[in-house]
């Protein structure tokens, strides 16, 4: 879907290589806002608005409901297997040492109703991606909003016709729409690093712990009945 973004970018696009071609030549004052910008966010007005055209905060959308699905399907595995299991006619101590493994497993699954189990694991990795996708659209319009700012200020009258200007004051004009672009970027970015932070502990690996089993000649020598 087309958002304000994409309306925006051939304008930004050319304007954020136009400041990168004078920068490359000028280039930005090692202790100015706008070089502790660049460095804070890792790239130039160009490198952020490429990134940004690639989020799709729609796909995510779209992979959280799948993941939602998956994670439905595994939270109703352990209630139909545990309705066979309670059909069958298997007695003894194997059956007891299969009953304790199972057990353990089913609850390893989970319902998806518990973060700790693989079903809950599932839905919260679905509710993290959403969060991103909210981040993307964000992010997106956040960008948008500083191109329509840059796209009309004097800076970039400046920088477009370099009318009455010489050279110092053109890449000064370059440093002056980078700070505008990078500031609001690297809010959204360092925004990512604290929703990663904030879904850390529910997206962790989650280890299966085996149960102990009975085992030793008392198991081996039980009574084991099937009925077939």
């Amino acid at each position: 879907m087309t958002d304000e973004l994409d309306r925006l970018a051939g304008v930004g696009g050319d304007l954020f290589r136009r400041v990168g071609a004078v920068l490359a030549d000028g280039g930005l004052p090692p202790e100015g806002e706008a070089a502790e910008l660049v460095r804070r966010v890792g790239g130039l007005p160009a490198e952020v608005l490429a990134f940004a055209l690639q989020l799709d905060a729609d796909g995510l959308r779209r992979a959280a409901g799948e993941l939602r699905g998956v994670a439905q399907r595994f939270g109703e595995v352990p209630g139909r297997l545990e309705a066979d299991v309670g059909r069958s006619a298997w007695e003894g101590s194997g059956a007891e040492a299969f009953g304790v493994v199972w057990n353990a497993l089913a609850e390893h699954v989970g319902d998806g109703s518990e973060p700790g189990t693989i079903a809950g694991r599932m839905a919260a990795t679905a509710g993290y991606v959403e969060a991103l996708a909210g981040w993307a659209d964000g992010f997106r319009y956040e960008l948008a909003e500083a191109i329509a700012r840059v796209a009309t200020s004097v800076e970039a009258v400046t920088l477009v016709t370099g009318a009455g200007a010489g050279v110092p004051e053109v890449t000064a004009a370059a440093g002056r729409i980078v700070a505008r672009v990078l500031r609001p970027a690297a809010d959204v970015l360092d925004a990512a690093d604290e929703l990663r932070a904030r879904w850390a502990g529910a997206l962790a690996e989650l280890e299966y712990q085996p149960p102990r089993v009975p085992s030793g000649p008392a198991v081996i020598a039980g009574v084991t009945r099937v009925n077939l």
